[in-house]
């Protein structure tokens, strides 16, 4: 399978790490043995075509996808003092656990076969630093690593056990560093908004990236110009621009949003202000249809953003109940709700709409599903 190919599957069976693959720079290189990703100055990834057009084309996308996602966890830029060579091991490990079974090669390094190899139970879908605080107690004198120009070797006497890619990033200035942070955060704010993260990596991202905070009002807009969903579906009736022969894409771009706002007696006069401030910027947006309700235990009626007026005095200061908000948006068949707030109340156990929570600081996401930006 060509490379083209991978990253046009990937973006119509999975959208995020085709939208990942869509931000790496993909280049033919003879000298590299299979792949090779360089981060700075900007990502790129070397692959050998004649290795790659030889893998079945389940190993070709699995092939593709673990580098993509070394590249999304940073593995390169975490190595710190750790040696190098069980780093890298480690990290396939991490990596391999996110892969089916028929997109690994045969001798990728895997959690089920290291636990083989040291007869010791491991646990699933952890991160590297855990597999090397594990194997770095357990690897005794009868392993060895055999250090290639890009990979390593792990041996056990005379035999080869596995093969993993090399993670080290040498001579990257901070700047670069939170640049490409930033970039990779975006990326995965935008499927996480869009309901396309994959949910075993949610809470690794959540570490790795936990220093790279993006500013409210910025989220805010995006998820309103439609920027934190952008449905696309393949269509003949436009030709890719990019590939021959194949479909084009359709986009959809706009939304209907649900803002509530919060009026309960937590919330104060002067942060209700900043939300009435922020929704005023907001409704000069286009591509968003933006419905306006204020909720304690009951919700307004909804208007128009264009129409809604912050009422100087306040009718609602009583408890906090999110749930009529869902209603409330089930019954307006929204599929976007955001809600401003303290987080203080009880919310529904599931929601059918995709949800943003602006929260106060301090505040806590009163449900395990949305995605939640601090107000400040």
């Amino acid at each position: 399978m060509r490379m083209q190919d991978s990253v046009m599957k990937l973006l119509l069976s999975q959208p995020f790490y085709g939208s990942l693959a869509a931000a790496v720079s993909l280049r033919e290189n003879k000298t590299v043995a299979k792949t090779k990703m360089n981060l700075f100055p900007y990502p790129v990834l070397h692959y050998n075509k004649e290795w790659f057009e030889g893998l079945s084309d389940a190993q070709a996308m699995g092939a593709l996808m673990h580098e993509l996602l070394h590249l999304l966890l940073l593995h390169a830029l975490r190595c710190g003092e750790r040696d190098p060579l069980i780093w890298a091991v480690c990290c396939d490990m991490a990596v391999n656990d996110c892969l089916p079974p028929e997109m690994l090669l045969p001798d990728a390094a895997t959690t089920e076969r290291m636990e083989r190899e040291i007869g010791q139970k491991l646990e699933r879908h952890k991160s590297a630093e855990y597999y090397y605080t594990q194997l770095s107690k357990l690897l005794t004198d009868t392993f060895s690593f055999i250090k290639h120009e890009e990979s390593v070797t792990l041996r056990c006497n005379s035999k080869s056990l596995f093969e993993a890619d090399l993670q080290t990033e040498e001579n990257a200035s901070q700047m670069s560093e939170q640049a490409l942070k930033s970039q990779l955060r975006e990326l995965i704010d935008e499927a996480h908004l869009g309901g396309e993260l994959p949910t075993n990596l949610s809470g690794e991202l959540d570490t790795v990236y936990e220093q790279a905070q993006i500013d409210w009002k910025t989220m805010f807009k995006r998820f309103l110009t439609g920027r934190g969903r952008m449905e696309a579906r393949a269509t003949y009736k436009r030709e890719s621009r990019r590939y021959d022969s194949y479909p084009g894409s359709k986009r959809t771009v706009g939304l209907n949003v649900l803002i509530a706002l919060d009026e309960s007696g937590s919330i104060s006069n002067d942060q209700l202000q900043t939300f009435f401030n922020e929704l005023m910027t907001v409704n000069r947006i286009t591509n968003a249809q933006i419905l306006v309700t204020e909720f304690d235990t009951e919700c307004t009626e909804p208007k128009a953003a264009k129409e809604y007026r912050q009422v100087r005095r306040r009718e609602k200061s009583g408890g906090t109940d999110f749930r009529p908000v869902f209603a409330l948006a089930g019954r307006l068949k929204v599929s976007l709700v955001v809600i401003f707030t303290d987080g203080d109340g009880s919310a529904p156990e599931h929601a059918s709409q995709r949800v943003l929570w602006v929260l106060t600081k301090g505040g806590k996401q009163p449900a395990p599903y949305g995605y939640s930006v601090t107000f400040e």
